[in-house]
């Protein structure tokens, strides 16, 4: 027996006796004789139940996998159309929704942000100076109260005073030409016309310009607590430093002038250097102070050429404090000699070297039986 009921779904607040239309029971078509089955039965059709005519619009998924088994092919399902009056009811009761701004709590930001600073590097380009000096700051931005303050970065030696601050603290307007004359003043209230558009955290970016009272800065780099700030808390990254520093030419160096020949070539070369104020050249004071009255001696002969020069003998000392030779004749019996200094206390540079960096002895350039030529060098730096 293929019985039917019709059953009214339950809306809230409908205003309508919600009950049971159709007991169960067998419904008659239009055609005498002829009842409803339930393969009659699909989405989108027309059916008349005692002259009540409904239309199907969806089915429960029991009831679809029921009749797709039985080989019948459902359609899609339609959308209900929508009730005004339903509609209005329940645009109604329904809850509104609103954001509640939450006033500025500048305690909580003092406890918050108390001692955070965001240190920002600028480059100011002096129109004034010459040759449009880039003049460098530090952007201070203080996140308890949104104030900032503008301090000259000074360098030694940069041919200026140290001046303490270029801005003193305080909430920096972006139109400095809309302020009143009496800005920044005290008030209890904050008129309309002095009411206006201040920089906060976000505008501060690298290679951005912003605008100082009137002054034009170029944000060139940001310390590291900024960059995180930036990073974690405002969700932006900050761009890598720029270089704003200028190529400037490799200074001039003068040529060092050759050895002329007169003194050492160490105060030759000292004389090069200065002119108004002469200065003696720099020794070696650790060695001096080391080695002060040590010498090496050495007896030696002379390499002869004449005859009469073949049985001298000579004194050979080396001094360690100075690098320093003296050469004394060592005075013998009927030999027509007599005892004298042969060679003053010198420094005498290696054979072959150049007299603009002369390398000059060292004990190790001495042994026994080792041949040095001294003479022809002494005779010159003599001269």
């Amino acid at each position: 027996m293929e019985a039917i009921a019709v059953v009214i779904c339950l809306i809230s607040n409908s205003g309508l006796q919600q009950r049971r239309l159709v007991r169960r029971n067998r419904i008659p078509k239009t055609t005498p004789g002829d009842f409803w089955h339930w393969k009659d039965f699909n989405i989108g059709i027309d059916v008349t139940v005692y002259g009540v005519v409904y239309h199907i619009v969806d089915c429960d998924s029991f009831t679809r996998e029921y009749l797709h088994s039985q080989g019948i092919v459902m359609n899609d399902p339609e959308e209900i159309p929508p009730d005004p009056y339903t509609s209005l009811t329940q645009l109604k009761i329904k809850p509104h929704s609103h954001e509640t701004k939450v006033a500025d709590d500048k305690f909580k930001r003092f406890l918050e942000y108390d001692g955070k600073v965001l240190r920002f590097f600028a480059v100011y380009e002096d129109p004034d100076s010459k040759g449009r000096e880039l003049r460098p700051h530090i952007i201070y931005y203080y996140l308890a109260d949104d104030t900032v303050e503008v301090q000259d970065y000074y360098r030694k030696n940069n041919g200026r005073d140290p001046f303490p601050l270029l801005l003193r603290k305080m909430k920096l307007p972006k139109d400095w030409k809309a302020l009143s004359v009496d800005f920044p003043s005290v008030a209890m209230e904050v008129l309309e016309r002095k009411a206006t558009s201040y920089y906060t955290a976000k505008d501060f970016l690298v290679g951005e310009i912003i605008f100082i009272l009137g002054r034009r800065f170029l944000i060139y780099d940001a310390d590291e607590f900024t960059r995180k700030y930036f990073k974690e808390i405002l969700n932006i990254t900050q761009k890598d430093a720029i270089d704003v520093s200028k190529k400037m030419p490799p200074p001039l160096v003068a040529p060092v002038p050759p050895y002329f020949g007169f003194g050492s070539p160490e105060d030759s070369l000292q004389s090069s250097l200065t002119v108004t104020t002469l200065k003696p050249p720099k020794k070696n004071v650790v060695q001096y102070v080391v080695n002060i009255g040590k010498h090496l001696r050495y007896e030696a002969v002379m390499d002869w050429v004449h005859p009469e020069d073949k049985d001298r003998k000579f004194m050979f000392s080396y001094s360690l404090s100075d690098c320093s030779i003296t050469i004394t004749e060592i005075p013998q019996h009927n030999s027509g000699f007599v005892q004298r200094t042969y060679l003053r206390s010198t420094r005498i540079p290696k054979p072959g070297t150049n007299w603009d960096d002369p390398q000059y002895y060292s004990p190790d350039d001495f042994a026994i039986g080792k041949f040095t030529t001294l003479i022809q060098w002494a005779d010159a730096l003599n001269q």
